[in-house]
């Protein structure tokens, strides 16, 4: 078991009722703190995206300049992607 700290928070009445309407009994720590960890995942995640908003440049992929671009691109990578006949996939990873 990881080591714990006891601490004490204050939280709104009504969150209270709702999570321990919600969790097994005597769970309420454990959901605690994995909804913290979630959290702060979020954070981190949204924090990342926003110090990496505008390296993208068009100048540098003109190819996916527009929406339409972009579908086009993505339809691509499926077509290409697309499974296809077992016995060719199977030669073709070199099994069969």
């Amino acid at each position: 078991m990881a080591t714990v700290e006891k601490v004490s928070v204050s939280l709104p009445k009504d969150l209270v009722e709702e999570i321990k309407n919600n969790i097994p009994e005597g769970q309420f720590s454990r959901f605690v703190g994995e909804a913290v960890r979630f959290y702060r995942a979020m954070r981190r995640q949204k924090e990342a995206i926003e110090s990496g908003f505008g390296d993208w440049r068009t100048d540098a992929h003109p190819e996916l300049a527009t929406a339409e671009d972009t579908r086009r691109y993505v339809r691509d990578l499926r077509e290409r992607d697309r499974p296809v006949d077992s016995t060719v996939r199977g030669k073709r990873h070199g099994g069969g």
